[in-house]
């Protein structure tokens, strides 16, 4: 929900009415299928992952006006092969067929099933241990840079999706796990884990203008999320199971600008900032060979 908005021109505030039934509804997909060709070390040697279904969409609200944007991605229905060079120690990626896009394959990452959720040594019921803040970005981004970009549009939004890396980058803040159970079901073992997080980011991109408006401007974001909720982690198995987690959002986006007015380039703002809800839900299904 948008909560506010504050305007200033060469660095004079000016004031602008509380925005009233101001609402962005985002729901994003993402159905994959991994198949596990070989392990090792606590992690997978080689991973075949099909990306089945890739989607987002958002619904903007103003009063009783309505628009609604589509997301996809050219990786749906794609497969792809993460290899694990152990003398890098990364993975390397390629398209299952010789005829994709390589570009595509740039900012992929293989940890779907967020294994930095483990504790380093054997814990106890009740335990709490730290996590790397970076578990988040499973959440935020999930699968890494899947290249989404607006159906009526046609094409990636380079500057947008630079922003949103380097947001990704700047990540920082705390996480803790705690194990609070161990159950069964259906002849699993679950690891029952409460998870929390506070999380922070924020950046700053210039932007070139087109040919109307403003030569360049200044795009910002900063975000801060409160996360919580319970994940199930398949002892048996050894991946993720599920996971239900709720987060307190707020954002803000700032862009800063030169209006070139009749006495010359007059410096202009504007912040916009929202606060609402974020839920995640993930759920694996694993079939043994």
């Amino acid at each position: 929900m948008l909560e506010s908005v504050e305007l200033s021109v060469d660095g004079d505030e000016h004031p602008v009415p509380k925005p009233e039934g101001v609402s962005i509804e985002a729901d994003e997909t993402v159905v994959l299928v991994d198949e596990v060709v070989s392990i090792g070390d606590g992690r997978p040697l080689e991973l075949k992952r099909t990306f089945e279904t890739i989607a987002e969409t958002n619904l903007y609200s103003n009063g009783d006006e309505e628009a609604e944007t589509r997301q996809t991605s050219d990786l749906e229905g794609s497969t792809v092969v993460f290899r694990w060079d152990a003398e890098q120690e990364q993975y390397e990626v390629e398209f299952e067929d010789e005829d994709g896009d390589e570009d595509l394959l740039e900012g992929l990452v293989e940890d779907m099933d967020m294994r930095g959720l483990l504790p380093a040594e054997e814990v106890a019921l009740g335990d709490t241990w730290e996590v790397e803040v970076e578990v988040y970005k499973a959440l935020m981004w999930p699968g890494g840079d899947l290249e989404r970009y607006d159906e009526d549009a046609g094409e990636v939004d380079e500057d947008q999706q630079e922003l949103n890396r380097l947001v990704l980058e700047s990540l920082g803040g705390e996480a803790t796990v705690t194990l609070v159970e161990i159950l069964e079901e259906d002849g699993l073992r679950l690891a029952l884990l409460e998870l929390e997080l506070e999380v922070e980011a924020g950046a700053e991109l210039e932007i070139e203008g087109g040919d109307e408006g403003p030569e360049s401007l200044l795009r910002a974001v900063a975000l801060a999320r409160t996360v919580s909720g319970q994940v199930l982690w398949n002892l048996d198995q050894g991946v993720l199971q599920s996971m239900s987690l709720e987060a307190d959002s707020t954002m803000e986006f700032t862009e800063r600008f030169d209006f070139e007015g009749p006495q010359g380039a007059v410096p202009v703002e504007q912040v916009m900032s929202y606060a609402g809800t974020v839920e995640y839900t993930i759920e694996f299904e694993v079939e043994s060979p």
